[in-house]
């Protein structure tokens, strides 16, 4: 699970410095819109994940709650994106 983890911030990192370089205007392109509100839900879903990588249940219940409040805010600035 903490690998997936690792490889997502690594494409998600390669993908935000090679767009740019070869598409003009990357950041005004509906598809940056679109994959900056599936990569937003993404993270926001992360911190629910790795709370599943730990063994401690008081550990993995408070990184549960903060991973809902965290997914919560996450979804909450998503539907003010796509709203805008």
């Amino acid at each position: 699970l903490i690998l997936i983890v690792v490889i997502w911030m690594f494409l998600l990192r390669a993908f935000w410095t090679i767009m740019p370089k070869i598409v003009d205007d990357f950041f005004s392109t509906v598809t940056f819109e679109t994959f900056n509100i599936f990569s937003m839900l993404i993270w926001a879903l992360i911190p629910l994940c790795l709370a599943f990588a730990v063994k401690n249940k008081s550990i993995q219940i408070a990184l549960f709650i903060i991973g809902g409040i965290y997914f919560l805010y996450g979804l909450y600035e998503t539907i003010m994106q796509i709203i805008q």
